[in-house]
């Protein structure tokens, strides 16, 4: 069984080096940054729930045994 764990890097948006860029440069800097965001973000809930789906297997597998 392959352990999957939360991914904990911070995602940074260095505002400075952005500010001397182009104006589409930027947007382009800013739609990668949100589009990273969210990945991490789904990608830290698919954990959560395979975490939280094993947890549960686990409890009903001990109350069939119990029983």
């Amino acid at each position: 069984m392959k352990i999957v764990k939360k991914d904990t890097k911070k995602i940074e948006f260095d505002k400075e080096k952005v500010q001397n860029l182009s104006l589409d440069a930027q947007k382009n800097r800013l739609e990668e940054y949100y589009k990273r965001k969210d990945l991490l973000l789904l990608s830290n809930n698919y954990v959560d729930n395979l975490s939280k789906n094993a947890k549960r297997m686990i409890e009903q597998k001990n109350k069939i045994k119990s029983d």
